[in-house]
């Protein structure tokens, strides 16, 4: 929020982050009272950060002091009122989903949905990817909308293996994963360069190149949902590649330059993904 989180559409949020707490306790109270005032049906969160060694917890402290004076002198709890709760040493990224979600319940979801896709992983196995494409679903719903909209948030979209989705691109990855397990492949002994004699494979090297423009752009403009939308761009255009261009079948003058392009594509799709944090995996 900005101050007073004033500009905001808080008629429809779910979860308010404050990282500019307001040295007045009363104007942070406000600040969360507009959204009371509206008459939310639902339960709104408000998640309150105080950097350490910075003016904003120093005040805080002080509050707190002043706080528990009145309670000792008058008998007169005020705490409850202005600070709720607090918490220290908590991980950015458990928090972020605790409060979007009801606990587990991506993993929950992407569990399921890798057993039914492949029961023949060990149950190990497949929550470690739940966890990865769980997490990485939510944050990547989050990430791929420009910052400035709402959007709608929907647990078939999010977990969906088609579409601009972060299963959608773990999946892709591990689809380069798989061709070079199938064809026992070190990428190091691959030498050559690509041909680019199929239009699908001078496409994806184009859109390849593309790709430290495309950060240059997001570091420029904040705006994150720019490299989702190449992300989701490469991958699209890799599932066509794969369809257009044997890999594994092609002769060898052509097949190593492919793999090439593979071992390409997984690279920035793995670092894309990092960027964003957001993990990936080798089989799904």
């Amino acid at each position: 929020t900005d101050a007073g989180g004033e500009g905001l559409n808080l008629q429809f949020c779910h979860v308010i982050f404050n990282y500019d707490l307001p040295w007045n306790p009363m104007k942070l109270e406000q600040r969360i009272g507009r959204v009371d005032r509206i008459g939310q049906k639902h339960v709104v969160r408000a998640q309150n950060f105080a950097l350490e060694d910075t003016v904003e917890l120093r005040v805080r402290e002080v509050l707190e002091e002043k706080l528990e004076r009145i309670l000792a002198e008058f008998g007169v709890d005020k705490l409850a009122d202005v600070l709720d709760s607090e918490e220290g040493d908590v991980d950015f990224e458990d928090l972020y989903v605790s409060a979007v979600l009801a606990p587990d319940e991506a993993e929950a979801r992407a569990f399921d949905l890798v057993s039914q896709k492949n029961s023949a992983l060990s149950e190990d196995e497949r929550r470690e990817i739940a966890r990865v494409v769980g997490i990485g679903a939510v944050k990547y719903a989050d990430l791929s909308k420009n910052r400035t909209s709402d959007y709608h948030f929907d647990w078939d979209q999010m977990l969906a293996f088609e579409g601009n989705t972060a299963p959608y691109l773990q999946y892709a990855y591990t689809r380069v994963q798989s061709v070079f397990r199938r064809g026992n492949i070190d990428i190091e002994s691959v030498t050559g360069k690509p041909e680019l004699i199929e239009p699908a494979e001078r496409s994806l090297a184009v859109t390849l190149l593309r790709f430290q423009e495309v950060l240059d752009q997001v570091a420029a403009d904040a705006y994150p949902h720019y490299l989702c939308s190449y992300l989701y761009e490469l991958a699209s255009q890799f599932m066509r590649f794969y369809e257009a261009c044997p890999v594994l079948t092609a002769p060898e003058e052509i097949r190593a330059g492919r793999l090439q392009i593979c071992q390409r594509v997984a690279d920035t799709l793995k670092e894309g993904l990092g960027l964003l944090g957001i993990e990936t995996v080798e089989r799904m």
